[in-house]
């Protein structure tokens, strides 16, 4: 099983490596760097998923949260956490929020960017031009806290990998409130829609889900940092799609972490006669569905040239069900 996934891993990394070998970016700065500080070469990874040893916990852990996003945006968009954040240039200033005088707050953190997930019908072709990242304007954002519909518009942006200008927000989305009183606790989903469009007039519908309870009495509801809901208790779910009634077709974006910090990480190793490969995956999990997760580094020597590659855009991975 694990022979598959390699090799549909390996042909995802080749397809790419002609425009990947000897080339730098400021990924490489950002995850390198947290990397050679846990001392990844030298550790004994397996492919087993069992957990990594603390020297590269720290490593890895430490190359995501200081300059992984940073890197990601060609040379540190978001930075070391002090400096300001350097958003897109064609995202849209936190004013572009729209809702109420509202006692519940949505809290975005500067890092809350997330990639576009594989879809297991696509093929790896199809994956690689289905390429995208969303951002969010960091800042509070008022919530309602009474159960109803209402106008609404959360600032965020996309990039992809396409011809032209990926979609931008067009006018004043909704919201749907849905509340429970558990008693000491608030059960909550809110769904927020939003239609987009391109710059050649191309319909997109963003639909972001946000489920989980909190203790009565708490007024910030949810944090979204990039990151991936480590248990069900908390459920985020965003698409960007072309027909709103079905948002999970070929041509979607589903978007989830970019880097899945956190999760259990494996590494699949192949020797061939021109080199070797290393790819590291990172996967979280899920009761029934294929597990959410992402491909973040490949890594090895082909023709006697040594790669490392970790720009989300030149890893391209596409599983069969439960990433057999």
């Amino acid at each position: 099983m694990r022979t598959n996934l390699c090799l549909v891993l390996i042909f995802g990394l080749w397809f790419s490596l002609a425009g990947c070998l000897g080339q730098g970016s400021g990924s490489d700065a950002g995850v390198d760097a947290g990397l050679d500080a846990g001392e990844m070469d030298g550790m004994n990874l397996t492919d087993d998923g069992e957990d990594l040893a603390d020297g590269f916990d720290g490593g890895f852990d430490g190359g995501f949260d200081g300059g992984f996003d940073g890197g990601f945006d060609g040379g540190g968009d978001l930075g070391d956490g002090d400096a300001e954040v350097e958003l897109w240039p064609w995202c849209p200033p936190a004013s572009d929020y729209v809702g109420g005088d509202w006692a519940w707050t949505l809290r975005i953190s500067p890092d809350a960017v997330y990639c576009a997930s594989f879809n297991e019908s696509r093929t790896l072709e199809q994956e690689q031009q289905l390429k995208a990242r969303l951002r969010f304007v960091p800042g509070d954002y008022a919530l309602p806290t009474d159960n109803g519909s209402y106008p609404f518009r959360l600032p965020i942006c996309v990039e992809w990998d396409q011809p032209g200008p990926a979609p931008v927000a067009e006018g004043v989305g909704s919201l749907t409130a849905t509340l429970n009183d558990l008693g000491d606790k608030i059960g909550y989903q809110f769904l927020i829609e939003q239609p987009m469009r391109t710059e050649s007039g191309e319909s997109f519908h963003y639909r972001l889900s946000l489920v989980a309870q909190m203790p009565a009495g708490q007024t910030v509801i949810s944090t979204l940092n990039g990151g991936f809901p480590e248990d069900f208790e908390s459920m985020v779910s965003q698409n960007l799609c072309k027909d709103p009634a079905q948002c999970w077709g070929l041509e979607d974006y589903q978007f989830a972490s970019c880097h899945f910090e956190g999760a259990t990480h494996q590494t699949h190793t192949v020797d061939f006669d021109r080199g070797w490969l290393r790819l590291h995956f990172m996967m979280g999990w899920s009761p029934a569905s294929t597990e959410p997760a992402a491909f973040v580094r490949g890594e090895g020597v082909f023709d006697g040239v040594g790669f490392d590659q970790t720009d989300y855009y030149h890893l391209i991975y596409n599983p069969e069900h439960h990433h057999f």
